[in-house]
């Protein structure tokens, strides 16, 4: 399955900042390809929202929770676009950014249907892209009915040749003794049909 055609969508106001949480945004973003995921990044909820309205493929949320760069009612414009991504699929993995302050004080609404928080001033790079890689692979292969979801997985692990077997004069049939007998028997049948014998 290509998993980076299901991009990670990072709102957070502080991936262009040179402070120590934009430093470590961006470190996640960067581990985050290094898993082979794409990324698209969103400094404000209403630039968030934007490609989340637009992006029907989004394999994961990362919210920041309090983000700066959002208008006076940020708390509401968050829990919109939370919404907006249930509405999209309620198993999108959605990640809330935050610190262990602001999640005390996170509403009910901002809890129902979160994979997991996230700091990412105190946890690692390599551990958020691992939880958000798990999340979106998950997600991803859940979203193929079972029956083609398995086609799929066979077409990409193993290569199938659609070549009829009369092509190349049946050369690559005629090398395994199985081949061989029903060359040989396929010859000798056209044979006794054209030369019948007396």
């Amino acid at each position: 399955m290509e998993y980076s055609s299901f991009p990670v969508l990072v709102i957070d106001d502080d991936l262009k900042a040179d402070t120590a949480a934009g430093r470590a945004a961006r470190a996640v973003v960067a581990e985050l390809k290094e898993h082979g995921l794409s990324v698209i990044e969103a400094a404000t909820y209403a630039d968030g929202e934007m490609v989340l309205d637009s992006n029907p493929g989004i394999g994961c949320l990362m919210l920041e929770w309090g983000c700066n760069g959002s208008e006076n009612d940020g708390e509401d414009r968050a829990l919109d676009i939370m919404e907006l991504a249930r509405s999209r699929g309620r198993s999108l993995p959605i990640f809330v950014v935050t610190n262990r302050v602001f999640l005390a004080q996170l509403p009910y609404d901002a809890l129902r249907g979160v994979t997991g928080y996230m700091w990412k001033l105190e946890d690692t790079p390599h551990f958020i892209a691992g939880r958000v890689s798990y999340a979106v692979h998950a997600y991803v292969d859940e979203l193929l009915p079972p029956f083609f979801g398995r086609l799929v997985e066979f077409a990409e692990h193993h290569e199938y040749s659609g070549t009829p077997p009369a092509t190349r004069a049946g050369r690559p049939f005629s090398r395994p003794p199985s081949g061989r007998a029903s060359t040989i028997s396929s010859a000798r049948t056209c044979c006794a049909r054209t030369f019948p014998s007396r």
